[in-house]
């Protein structure tokens, strides 16, 4: 079996891991892309056997599945929130075909994994966004004006422009600064 992503510049389904029982199985893993694609489009999950009576398409698969003796396997998409993904891809090479209880089961396992797979990319945004606001206020402001900012952003406070407050300004013998202050509004300063 194998877990498949989508290369977003192809289009192709690519396999991220996989797992066999099987201990001299190839590292290759044969699977049909016309499957995989079909079960991503509909949504739905679905059996290929090579008994064309006993499974749930009329999609012949690629000469891959055949040529590695694969004689059933399943696609189950992964959705969240109504986006595909990726898709769990099973085989059995041994004779036996799978049935409805089994398309069932790998469903549920789907949605488990789809689950699994939106809480790791919210979380890795998170991450992103928190090194972001690290970078943005950890370097431009002092500790105690940063609290306040964070807890601002936090409960929705926080306004995005400028804002007008007392501070204290020192002034030095810089050539053309106090001209420079005159002409310059509080906000630009």
């Amino acid at each position: 079996g194998a877990l498949l992503s989508i290369d977003s510049e192809t289009g192709k389904f690519l396999p991220k891991g996989s797992y066999s029982r099987a201990p001299a199985v190839s590292e290759k893993i044969s699977f049909s892309q016309n499957l995989a694609r079909q079960t991503s489009d509909q949504r739905q999950p679905l059996i290929w056997s090579s008994d064309p009576k006993l499974g749930t398409t009329n999609i012949s698969a690629s000469g891959s599945l055949l040529q590695h003796e694969v004689k059933s396997a399943m696609y189950a998409p992964l959705l969240w929130q109504e986006r595909i993904l990726g898709i769990i891809y099973v085989d059995n090479c041994n004779g036996l075909t799978f049935g409805d209880d089994d398309l069932h089961l790998l469903d549920a396992v789907a949605h488990h994994a789809a689950l699994a797979i939106s809480e790791r990319h919210a979380r890795q945004e998170l991450i992103h966004y928190a090194e972001a606001l690290e970078r943005l206020f950890g370097s431009r402001f002092p500790p105690q004006l940063r609290s306040g900012l964070i807890e601002k952003l936090r409960s929705g406070r926080l306004r995005l422009g400028t804002e007008l407050s007392p501070v204290t300004v020192l002034i030095s013998d810089v050539r053309g600064f106090t001209n420079l202050t005159r002409e310059i509004r509080a906000q630009r300063m």
